[in-house]
């Protein structure tokens, strides 16, 4: 994989290959690694922060004229950063960027209400699972076009070669690297011996043939395993997406607490959680088989997954996922780098392409990690897990109350409110006789007053090791009633899954005891 040649620039001999080999880095050959302070492509990148173009032939590496060289293929030139805007009447501007660029400052800066993206931490170039023999493994799937674009610069090769491999990646389902024909045969070489796996292993896979709910149970490359539920709607699919092995937040309703927190995910494993799903729905094989992908009869429910009204009405699409929600498996804030790197991933129009608006993160309420996901300015959905409407009946079901009351929780959804202008959705479990009394909703009622905002009530899916459960329908019916009678936007989202172990950690728990 490695010849010799002459690198003009320098007049002595060159190496090519996916990266540079030799000198004092880590073995594998990666130009520089997380943990020792520097920056994986700063090789790659001249001092402007421009990211290099390769000119025809073996030349060396020069900047385009008119900038990047994402500018020419938009329409013409543009500066790094700058913003799109697309407004609608009544709803607020919110500008469409190209993740991971600084915003520019000085003179041809957007305005204040073209908010550019801030720049995303260096990938975990040295933090993924690791391989047979012990090496870390560089997390691919985790990557952005033009990042992966610098990674190949910096190994001789030219930039297009990295929007080749995401695309692959992310847009073509590959699930190995020797597969992607379109690169040379020593860089998919290279990538297998040195990238994580695309594509994680299938446990399980369970479908629910009432309401057309799937869910999968995945091997990372570690041993552990997550979940991924996919979900029909009359707009499409929706996929819930775990973020971590585990979870430590101790909610007392739910399944993936119960074994604790094992460790965070990766953003390519989030990301390869949506592109096995992706696979799995455009598989002609599968075409018109309603026992693999059953469709339910009569409606698909009042409720989105994100409490979003503005999904009704739309041409729906099945054959892919058309919106994602962070509310698998652990606690999203806990992990909040790489779930932004995720998200920003998952949004690239040359892979998954999903808006922004069709995205959802949930939290139990980790105020300081709420208030950092504002200041970043994603046009998304938060969904705080609030679950009792005073301190006293919060503490007991979900134990964080008891580091971030709602004296605190409910301030921070307030500025993400007003950084970002995005509506809120408040998730509430139903548990019979604890927190879906009358006196409970008029109280929710009025906490909540003033807040933009919509209250998904979701009836507690049954979980063997609670001895809890979900609130009859009458009771459902009440208790929206009075929330909606005191102004407050509310939904009874549909019971998914319940034949088939939907709820967070079920399925992980039971196929690990060999239940």
């Amino acid at each position: 994989m490695v010849e010799p040649g002459v690198d003009r620039k320098n007049g002595g001999p060159r190496q090519r290959g996916i990266f540079r080999s030799g000198g004092s880095g880590p073995p594998g050959g990666w130009s520089r690694s997380r943990r020792s302070g520097g920056t994986p492509f700063a090789d790659a990148r001249p001092e402007d922060g421009r990211r290099p173009e390769r000119v025809a032939g073996t030349g060396p590496v020069r900047q385009g004229r008119d900038g990047p060289p994402h500018a020419a293929m938009r329409g013409g030139p543009r500066a790094p950063g700058a913003a799109q805007v697309r407004t609608t009447p009544g709803v607020r501007a919110v500008p469409r960027v190209r993740a991971g660029v600084p915003e520019p400052q000085g003179a041809g800066a957007p305005v204040a209400s073209q908010r550019a993206l801030p720049s995303l931490p260096p990938p975990p170039v040295w933090a993924g699972p690791p391989g047979a023999d012990g090496r870390v493994l560089l997390d691919a799937m985790g990557m952005l076009p033009g990042e992966l674009a610098d990674l190949f610069v910096a190994g001789g090769e030219p930039p297009y070669r990295g929007r080749q491999l995401f695309s692959a990646l992310h847009a073509h389902g590959a699930t190995d690297y020797v597969a992607i024909t379109v690169l040379p045969e020593g860089v998919r070489a290279r990538l297998a011996a040195e990238a994580a796996p695309p594509a994680p292993a299938l446990v399980a896979r369970r479908v629910d043939p009432l309401d057309g709910t799937v869910k999968y149970l995945f091997r990372l490359g570690d041993g552990e395993t997550v979940e991924t539920v996919l979900m029909r709607y009359r707009f499409g699919y929706t996929a819930c997406v775990s973020s971590q092995v585990g979870c430590r937040q101790g909610c007392r309703f739910c399944a993936s607490t119960i074994g604790g927190l094992t460790r965070n995910l990766l953003a390519g494993e989030m990301a390869a959680q949506i592109a096995y799903l992706n696979r799995d729905l455009s598989d002609p094989t599968h075409a018109g088989d309603t026992a693999w992908f059953p469709v339910p009869g009569g409606d698909a429910g009042e409720a989105t997954d994100e409490g979003e009204p503005e999904a009704q009405g739309r041409r729906a699409r099945f054959d892919r996922v058309s919106r994602v929600v962070v509310m698998g498996i652990g606690e999203p804030m806990e992990n909040l780098d790489a779930v932004i790197r995720f998200l920003r991933v998952v949004h690239e129009p040359s892979g998954a392409g999903i808006g922004w608006r069709h995205m959802t993160v949930s939290t139990s309420g980790l105020v300081a990690a709420m208030d950092r996901m504002a200041l970043v300015g994603l046009p998304i959905t938060l969904a705080v897990s609030l679950h009792a409407p005073n301190d006293e009946l919060r503490n007991r079901l979900v134990p964080v109350n008891r580091r971030y009351p709602l004296g605190e929780l409910l301030p921070a959804c307030r500025r993400y409110l007003e950084h970002t202008g995005r509506r809120l959705t408040f998730e509430y479990v139903l548990i019979d006789g604890v927190n879906d009394l009358p006196e409970h909703a008029r109280e929710l009622g009025r906490l909540l007053r003033g807040l933009t905002c919509q209250v998904n009530l979701i009836p507690m899916n049954p979980v063997a090791e609670r001895q809890l459960h979900s609130s009859p329908p009458e009771a459902q019916a009440r208790f929206r009633g009075l929330l909606r009678g005191a102004g407050i936007p509310c939904t009874i989202r549909r019971q998914l899954g319940a034949s088939i172990d939907a709820a967070c950690g079920q399925l992980r728990r039971h196929v690990e005891a060999g239940v």
